[in-house]
Order: structure tokens, then sequence, then C-alpha cells
């Protein structure tokens, strides 16, 4: 048999563990852009929540002039926090 055609048994073992490290490095990589993922939106719905539930806390003064009524604060603090 030539050496085209022969089977390298050599490396066998770590070219398996390279290639499962190397997956496992992607799983991790992907894990934590998640997590930054989730936490960015936990921030953003948070401070959503935040801002309108501070509308409430305004008087009428203030909120006259930022052209918003009683009213129209109150809905907006009312809305969840996903909308």
């Amino acid at each position: 048999m030539s050496d085209s055609h022969s089977l390298n048994t050599t490396g066998g073992a770590s070219s398996t563990r390279s290639g499962l490290g190397s997956l496992m490095l992607q799983y991790l990589r992907k894990g934590w852009q998640f997590l930054l993922f989730v936490r960015a939106d936990y921030k953003l719905h948070a401070d959503r929540y935040r801002s309108r539930k501070q509308l409430l806390e305004l008087d009428e003064r203030i909120l006259r002039d930022i052209g918003v009524s009683r009213g129209e604060a109150e809905r907006e603090a009312g809305r969840g926090f996903w909308d």
C-alpha cells in the first residue's frame, strides 16, 4: 500500500479532543452572548418601567411644561414594561 492510501492513526484522539474543545468554546461564546443580550434587555425594560412610574410623581405644573396631562401620565405609567 502506498503512503497516500495508508491510514494515519496518530493524532486521532487529540484531533477529536481539539474538535470538542472548539465546539465547547463556541457554545460558551453563544451562552455569553445570550446572557449579555438578556442583561441588556432587562436593563431596557427596567429603565422603561422606572421612568413610567416617575411620571406619576411629577406635579401638574411639570406635566403641563412637558405637554402631558395627568390622565396621559397615568395611562403611560399603567403600561406594561414590555410595551
